[in-house]
């Protein structure tokens, strides 16, 4: 199985997140008709709310936090993700070719970050083209949870 496509946060999520992208892939095996079992893989990623970002800026700011040049941060970015691998036993009740039912449960393993960025300046060296400068997010601040 292997699928895709966006995600939108509701309930309390949506006070935090801001909509992202998507995707899982996984396989399994029928032992016989009635029993099988799938290993599953899904990811999210997600934006998060400039209000959110704000209230977050103004705690950085409070601890005197500073960017790489030791300036005061004037701008945060940040995103949300997670992953899980689950392991789902399944039990199917054969009624007839075209129709049937199956119940389903399973465990796993979730991991969730939350990410706070900052805009930093980077430095690369390419063979060819010689050394540039470039700007990118550098994370200040991670969250980390699993389950």
């Amino acid at each position: 199985m292997v699928g895709g496509g966006f995600n939108l946060p509701t309930g309390g999520t949506h006070n935090y997140a801001a909509p992202g992208w998507t995707f899982q892939f996984g396989g399994g095996r029928n032992f016989n008709k009635t029993l099988g079992v799938l290993l599953q893989f899904d990811y999210n990623k997600m934006g998060m709310q400039t209000n959110t970002l704000n209230k977050q800026l103004a705690i950085y700011d409070n601890l005197g936090a500073t960017d790489q040049n030791g300036d005061p941060l004037t701008q945060l970015g940040g995103y949300i993700h997670d992953w899980s691998f689950t392991l789902n036993p399944i039990v199917n009740y054969y009624t007839s070719d075209s129709w049937g039912a199956y119940v389903t449960g399973g465990a796993g393993f979730y991991h969730k970050a939350t990410v706070f960025t900052t805009p930093a300046l980077g430095y690369y060296c390419d063979p060819y083209y010689g050394c540039y400068e470039y700007q990118a997010n550098q994370p200040i601040d991670i969250y980390t949870s699993n389950a």
